[in-house]
């Protein structure tokens, strides 16, 4: 910018009012654009406990998110906001009961695939919660906030925000959701929801939390077996799997990839939810979808259909290709629509 600064200044350059105009509109678009900075350190010694964050969508859909935060001293540190790097942090101030994150606060490079990337930010304005420290509460002041790319592009988008503190307890887990199954060429795709909130609706610690699928083949109810030879990325058996687990090729969050030889045979798959606080076991409802009718629901196994069938990151299919930037998921992978 400086560079751009010194061309408008020194008279012994001549250019052309058109090339002056466009010098002038790369200084101002200079101005406006993030100033890339190294992501948030926190400190070795921070202890950071788990915190849960209640929000709305930018579809109105209610969803909760676990957090981590952490306090030294005035400073304030806060984990998994950004949910495509949920390592990232956030530093804020706490000052008279408020604590604000400034921002453009940048959280990192986010590899949509080993060709592209975006770098992400937390929104322009600051972020600025009322602390309640005697109930562990935190109360977005800030009406809607958003994470977005470098040019301003949205991606998370949270509206009224409330977290809380999560305390080890005994609890039941909240029923999931399996929301479809739609087919894809390397296998169908079962989109699905696990909330880190219990039955009550009140919190709980996502490190503590877990799943597993069900398959009902007509004689018996058994836990869906994940084998290395289906699936590539995992390196032993599975059955069970962590709050979030993701692999990057057949697994995330908000999908999977069905790969079992067998699926075909079962008449349903089901979710269920594992909690294990306070030192005690509890396990969720089933949450249940047809593998026939979910299936066949669907879009049919066409190429030109399935590349051009676009879905939230909450598994809603939408009817046409979206307008509003963000990331969404097609043909089973995510991709970013700008």
């Amino acid at each position: 910018m400086n560079t751009l600064k010194q061309l408008l200044s020194e008279r012994s350059v001549v250019c052309s009012n058109a090339h002056r105009k466009m010098i002038v509109f790369l200084v101002a678009l200079s101005c406006m654009m993030p100033v890339m900075s190294a992501p948030v350190t926190a400190p070795e010694d921070l202890e950071a406990t788990e915190w849960s964050m209640t929000y709305t969508d930018r579809f109105g859909v209610e969803g909760s998110l676990p957090l981590k935060i952490g306090f030294d001293g005035s400073d304030v540190y806060l984990q998994g906001l950004c949910t495509h790097l949920p390592k990232a942090w956030l530093k804020g101030k706490l000052e008279g009961g408020n604590i604000t994150f400034p921002g453009w606060q940048y959280f990192g490079l986010y590899e949509e695939n080993p060709y592209s990337g975006y770098d992400m930010y937390l929104q322009e304005e600051n972020v600025v919660f009322s602390y309640e420290a005697e109930t562990d509460r935190m109360i977005a002041r800030t009406g809607v906030i958003t994470i977005c790319t470098a040019t301003g592009k949205k991606s998370d988008i949270y509206d009224n925000v409330l977290i809380t503190k999560v305390v080890d307890r005994a609890a039941t887990p909240a029923m999931p959701v399996i929301k479809q199954i739609w087919p894809a060429e390397t296998g169908p795709v079962v989109l699905f929801a696990i909330t880190t909130l219990d039955v009550d609706d009140y919190p709980i610690a996502a490190s503590k939390l877990s799943f597993q699928f069900l398959c009902d083949n007509g004689s018996e109810i058994v836990p869906v077996t994940f084998e290395p030879a289906d699936y590539p990325s995992l390196t032993e058996t599975m059955t069970v799997f962590p709050y979030g687990f993701d692999d990057n090729t057949d697994f995330c969050p908000a999908y999977f990839r069905l790969k079992q030889a067998d699926y075909g045979q079962w008449s349903r798959i089901g979710l269920q939810s594992i909690y294990t606080g306070g030192g005690v076991e509890h396990k969720s409802e089933i949450a249940w979808i047809s593998i026939t009718t979910g299936i066949s629901d669907a879009p049919c196994l066409n190429k030109e259909i399935i590349d051009n069938t676009y879905y939230d990151l909450n598994g809603r299919r939408l009817s046409e290709k979206p307008t509003t930037p963000g990331i969404y998921i097609v043909n089973g992978r995510k991709v970013m629509i700008k």
